[in-house]
Order: structure tokens, then sequence, then C-alpha cells
């Protein structure tokens, strides 16, 4: 198992939360495996994390002009990234640490994964993943 952040739009997100899916380019859904655990951070204006998401299936599809990756998303708070800054491992420069997200799709350590779990509250599925 692995733990990835997604920095995409609040409203990408939702439609995501909607359809049971998570939408990328095709290299970066490559890089996932069922199990993997995704948390989406929503930039400007929000600078929140606003999911968390499992992978449910075995390769991304497309969809459209979009790539697709099915997965579940778990209920929970949106997290403001402030108060969380100086806890998370993977923001090394504490005072530029909005330059990391601009990444766009990185690997975490489990130990970040946990501390943004713990802050997002149960882990109940709200969605179940779609046939590809």
């Amino acid at each position: 198992m692995r733990f990835w952040i997604s920095t995409v739009s609040r409203a990408h997100v939702q439609n995501g939360i909607a359809g049971g899916f998570a939408e990328d380019d095709e290299s970066r859904l490559k890089r996932l495996s069922p199990g993997d655990r995704i948390v989406f951070y929503a930039p400007r204006p929000d600078q929140r994390f606003t999911a968390i998401a499992e992978v449910v299936d075995g390769g991304p599809y497309q969809s459209g002009e979009v790539w697709r990756r099915n997965v579940i998303f778990r209920d929970g708070n949106e997290l403001a990234v402030q108060p969380l800054i100086d806890t998370l491992n993977f923001i090394r420069d504490k005072r530029s640490w909005g330059v990391f997200f601009r990444r766009g799709f990185f690997e975490i350590n489990e130990s970040d994964f946990r501390t943004l779990e713990r802050g997002f509250g149960t882990a109940v599925t709200v969605g179940a993943a779609k046939a590809g």
C-alpha cells in the first residue's frame, strides 16, 4: 500500500465523489495499485485537504477525453492545510510550503497519511466504485 497527494480543485473532487472515480493523466493513474490511498488537496482559494479515497480497481480507463481510476471515497471533514504544516514531514520548507503541492501528484509516507486520516475523522465509505 502506498499513499499519495493529488492536487486538484474542490469541484474536480466533488465530481469524482459523485461518480466513484479519480481523474488525472494516464501516467499518474498507472502508478496507483488497488489498496493505495489518495488524499486530495485543493489549492487556491481553498488551501484544504478535501477528501480521502482508496483505489479499488486494477487500472486506469478512458472516459471521453479524460482518464479515470475507480476509487471509494471516505466520509470526513475537510482539513485546512495551515494548522498541519508543522506536523507534515513531506512539507520540508515550512515557509514555502505551497511550492511542494505544485508537483500535482506525489507520494507521501504512511505517517503523514495517518496524520491526515485522523484529521478527516471517521473512515466511512460514501460512494461505491463504478465499473470502467
